[in-house]
């Protein structure tokens, strides 16, 4: 039998090969490119989480200076850990995405945070389980999931913050100012600088007076400040698109150049870049605090004083002396016989001789003193005649003084009285104040719960040693009447924090005010004026501002110095590596 190979066997293996071989370089295509493809898909979800990471970062940051500013001292408060002068909060924003926070509080004053992001990329569609992450594990020994622990982006970020004065300016508004009375004036001086004050007080002599009485407002439409008549001794400032209209005889510059120039704003006295950062404000804790007694009666006894003084001149020196001193007089006499005893033992245009005699010479004819070896005295003998020697009186005041003095008294509604020296405040709670007489002294904090209504002669005395920091948790706070009195002049001594509820706050009457008002949400009024020339002295921070009437605004610039009520913002901002808070 004769064995046939077909000729289409060789031909089938050979096609066999070339589809296999075709095959293969089409799968190694295929996987290059779907390499290729998931790299880039994968490096551009790694680049957008680098971006959430910084954003997470900054979530931590922003939440340490939320914390910084509602506990500056309670820093444990709300779940942060303690250790040492470190404070550390975690926080998972996502199942993916987490911060760790950490606040250096070693010096309160500059307190450095330091935030770290753990971010995980995404699964990308359900690659790294399925068949794509099977061909990229295969062709990519170093393949990792980007949902793995190992993937994490992590970024640092280390900021510096900082407190600036809330009380930088005379008064700024989150919304408009306006000025609409005659005779509105704002300046400002100096209470700890006695070139620019009266032992503190408010200057008499206008050359002492400064031109920093700026007006500011966050607002940023038209007439976000109106000036009318006003004379700002200062600057003024607005939001970004924000103007400032300024009356025919108003003026807003130096005071010297405001004279000259009516109706006109001072080259760079005008600005329209303000965004200034109103705090929020919160009734302190009342934990331990007193409820007031009231009804107090306060007697104050005035001296009178009277007195004449008689004139006297004497050889004697007087033992003691008078507390208005004595003047001494000195004169020459000139005799032809010198007294005995000579005056003093000082004798001038005299001739002597050295003599002895074996009795003690006579009164008047010898100068010094005799002295006596053996039987015999030695002296200097006085010759010739008209002697001169010094001759002292003295001159002094003999006064009566008489006294008398009346009592006078005052009853108040409510005394409080506080702690002194360094200890710290005492705190009291008030469910309302409404027309009453209040008296303070020491260092007080007063929590008034509800509203404050004062009128007619009622108002609040701030004693010579008192200081007082006063929170209103109501909805209106109108303070007509007499006003507050800051008998020891500084404005720092009575601060007023009206919370977010406070929406009105007046000032109306003939009352002054010496002090700081921080009412963030509260549309405030200034009406009328006194007839002297303190209105205001301070500084005010408001919703919106509206003066009527008369009214000077003097702002005291001592209070730049003020920082512990304002809040903490970035100094300074710096990303580091991963490995320096590792």
């Amino acid at each position: 039998m004769k064995t046939r190979i077909s000729p289409g066997t060789g031909e089938q293996g050979t096609t066999l090969l070339v589809a296999l071989f075709l095959t293969t370089i089409l799968a190694v295509t295929i996987a290059g490119y779907l390499r290729h493809a998931y790299q880039q898909h994968y490096l551009s979800m790694r680049s957008q989480v680098w971006n959430t990471s910084m954003a997470t970062t900054e979530a931590g940051i922003e939440e340490a200076l939320q914390h910084l500013n509602a506990n500056p001292t309670n820093l444990s408060a709300n779940g942060w850990v303690k250790s040492g002068s470190l404070y550390t909060m975690t926080r998972d924003l996502t199942p993916k995405a987490r911060y760790v926070v950490t606040i250096d509080a070693a010096n309160l004053e500059k307190p450095e945070i330091s935030s770290v992001a753990y971010v995980n990329p995404p699964s990308m569609g359900g690659l790294g389980s399925g068949p794509l992450a099977f061909f990229a594990a295969a062709l990519s020994p170093g393949y990792t999931d980007p949902s793995s622990t190992e993937a994490k982006v992590r970024r640092a970020v280390v900021v510096k913050a900082g407190r600036t004065s809330l009380y930088a300016k005379a008064m700024v508004a989150k919304y408009t100012i306006d000025m609409n009375g005659n005779n509105v004036t704002t300046d400002s001086f100096d209470s700890s600088d006695p070139d620019h004050s009266d032992n503190g007080m408010y200057p008499t002599n206008s050359s002492k007076r400064m031109s920093n009485g700026d007006v500011a407002s966050n607002h940023t439409v038209q007439n976000s400040i109106t000036v009318g008549n006003a004379n700002i001794y200062g600057k003024v400032a607005v939001g970004p698109g924000g103007t400032v209209s300024v009356g025919s005889q108003g003026g807003v510059g130096e005071r010297w150049w405001v004279a000259a120039n009516p109706g006109k704003i001072q080259a760079g006295y005008f600005s329209d870049d303000m965004n200034f950062t109103f705090p929020t404000v919160e009734l302190p804790a009342a934990f331990g605090s007193t409820p007031l007694p009231q009804n107090y009666t306060v007697y104050t006894t005035n001296w009178v004083f009277s007195s004449s003084t008689n004139m006297v001149t004497t050889t004697t020196y007087p033992s003691p002396a008078p507390l208005s001193g004595v003047v001494s007089n000195i004169s020459y006499q000139t005799v032809s016989a010198l007294p005995s005893p000579t005056p003093y033992g000082a004798v001038t245009n005299v001739l002597t001789v050295n003599d002895k005699s074996k009795t003690f010479p006579a009164a008047g004819t010898y100068k010094g003193t005799p002295t006596k070896t053996g039987s015999w005295w030695y002296f200097d003998r006085i010759t010739g005649t008209n002697y001169t020697y010094p001759y002292y009186t003295y001159t002094y005041g003999v006064g009566t003084t008489t006294t008398n003095y009346t009592v006078t008294s005052k009853t108040y509604d409510y005394v409080i009285e506080g702690s002194s020296g360094t200890m710290p405040p005492q705190t009291y709670t008030l469910n309302a104040l409404s027309n009453a007489k209040v008296l303070v002294k020491g260092n007080v904090n007063l929590i008034v719960l509800g509203d404050v209504k004062q009128s007619g002669q009622n108002g609040i005395w701030v004693d010579t040693d008192g200081k007082l920091q006063m929170w209103v948790g109501g909805t209106s706070c109108d303070l007509s009447g007499q006003g507050v009195f800051n008998d020891n002049g500084y404005a720092q001594n009575f601060m007023l924090f009206c919370t977010d509820s406070v929406t009105s706050l007046t000032l109306a009457g003939n009352g002054e005010f010496t002090g700081v008002i921080v009412a963030p949400n509260a549309a405030v009024r200034l009406n009328g004026g006194g007839s002297g020339p303190e209105d205001f002295i301070g500084s005010l921070i408001a919703k919106t501002i509206v003066l009527n009437g008369h009214y000077k605004f003097h702002y005291d610039e001592a209070l730049k110095s003020l920082i512990g009520n304002s809040r903490y913002k970035v100094q300074e901002w710096n990303e580091i590596s991963i490995a320096l808070v590792n």
